[in-house]
């Protein structure tokens, strides 16, 4: 049997979940870069950077995060995978040390542009890696469990905000003197324990790929794999050229919906967690206020992540999605609406949890949307595109809190949930079989044309 059905049909071992948990490492440090900026925002000290500057801080990491998974993370089918993992926690961890000594706003832009291009790749690559090394009825709850750690990482901003940085008397160097050491042990554990990408190392067809694939089959208790067998391939997946596009005529409405839509939702989401910190201080006068409510987002994402996690062994991803946004929509209302007090926090948990278990959707859906080929395109096509919108939501942000109120702006950024809402409607509708929980890997890649 080849590797690649031995893992779909396989019982998950234990071996099996530290890759995923590895993968969900790599996710973290994207959650932390996210929340760390807003919740250092308020700390800088007077004359460090005015609050356009601000915006524009947030999006120069996005910049070098859609650097990041369209033009490095694709490198991976060259190089490896997990050398471009490696590469990228390494490069991460000089640009959070970077960042903490950066003695003028300059710098800073520089080192904020390098932490952006190090998660572009881990965000990219540590999905793919996950799926791949998971059941195929357990890659929902594999993309739920990776997904998690960008919600670990948003609190753990958060609970610095709310300790070490009163200890430190206020210095906002800490928060990212402890995102380098949470670094440093993510790259060991990556180096340690983490194996290469199973696609890659059967792409490569050579005695030592197969030498290893030998090795990681044994590793992971997969029985009766054959590294000389090549995995079964559908219909569609045979018509695909490896030069292929992500636009020819039976993947492109597809795409557009996937780009359009995750664009839009990433763009309200990360105004949400990068901003509130910010605008609640303002709101309230308390930076410690605008911590607690934002560390609550958070906590409600990684409560989000977990349940996407569990329905979608049953659920498809998109439907999941269109779901999830729905309650998003009327949680940012009521959080525009309130803004303080119990309701508004209660808001924020549920805004939190909906928002990013739909984005968790999309993360699931795109790989399975394409055949293998396209697999690491499609998915970094639209991680890379989203952040554009993602660039532009912190910048806008940045110029419009000296003009209109922090309530407005929650209220615009709802109506971005809704368009996101329409999109994912209308990809569901267009993919929604092929996207059925544990569908063989066959039958999966045979409906992409029907379904396109």
């Amino acid at each position: 049997m080849d590797v690649a059905s031995a893992v779909a049909q396989s019982r998950m071992t234990f071996r099996q979940y530290l890759v995923i948990f590895g993968a969900m490492l790599c996710n973290l440090v994207d959650g932390y870069d996210l929340s760390v900026v807003g919740f250092a925002l308020p700390h800088l000290p007077d004359g460090f950077a005015s609050a356009a500057v601000k915006g524009w801080l947030i999006s120069t990491g996005l910049i070098g995060m859609a650097v990041g998974a369209i033009l490095v993370a694709p490198l991976a089918d060259r190089f490896g995978r997990r050398t471009l993992l490696i590469a990228g926690v390494a490069l991460n961890l000089i640009a959070m040390i970077g960042t903490a000594l950066a003695p003028n706003v300059e710098v800073m832009f520089g080192t904020r542009f390098l932490t952006g291009v190090a998660v572009g790749v881990l965000s990219t690559l540590s999905i793919l890696i996950a799926q791949e090394y998971s059941a195929i009825n357990k890659r929902n709850l594999a993309a739920g469990l990776v997904t998690i750690g960008f919600s670990i990482g948003t609190i753990g901003g958060g609970i610095i905000g709310l300790s070490l940085v009163n200890t430190f008397g206020g210095a906002w160097q800490i928060f990212f003197w402890a995102g380098a050491v949470l670094t440093a042990v993510i790259l060991v554990y990556i180096v340690v324990l983490m194996p290469e990408s199973l696609s890659f190392l059967v792409a490569q067809g050579t005695p030592e790929a197969k030498r290893r694939i030998a090795k990681i089959a044994d590793r992971m208790g997969l029985e009766d794999v054959d590294p000389d067998a090549q995995a079964p391939v559908g219909r569609a997946e045979t018509s695909v050229d490896t030069k292929a596009s992500l636009l020819d005529s039976v993947f492109r409405k597809r795409s557009l919906l996937l780009w359009s839509a995750y664009a839009v939702l990433t763009a309200a989401y990360y105004f949400v967690a990068s901003w509130t910190p910010q605008l609640i201080a303002n709101e309230s006068g308390s930076a410690d206020v605008g911590t607690t409510v934002g560390t609550l987002i958070s906590f409600g994402a990684m409560i989000g992540a977990i349940t996407f996690g569990i329905i979608g062994i049953r659920m498809a991803a998109t439907h999941l999605g269109w779901i999830f946004l729905g309650i998003a929509i009327v949680s940012q209302i009521v959080f525009a609406m309130t803004m303080e007090g119990g309701a508004a926090m209660a808001a924020a948990a549920v805004l939190g949890f909906a928002a990013f278990a739909s984005m968790t959707s999309y993360v699931s859906a795109a790989p399975q949307l394409y055949p293998v080929q396209l697999r690491g395109r499609g998915l970094g096509y639209m991680y890379g595109i989203s952040r554009f919108g993602s660039i532009l939501a912190p910048i806008a942000a940045g110029y419009a809190i000296t003009v209109v109120s922090g309530r407005t702006m929650y209220l615009a950024a709802s109506l971005l949930f809704a368009i996101s809402f329409v999109l994912t409607f209308a990809l569901w509708r267009i993919t929604r079989s092929q996207l059925a929980p544990a569908r063989a890997p066959e039958s999966a890649t045979e409906s992409a044309t029907a379904s396109a």
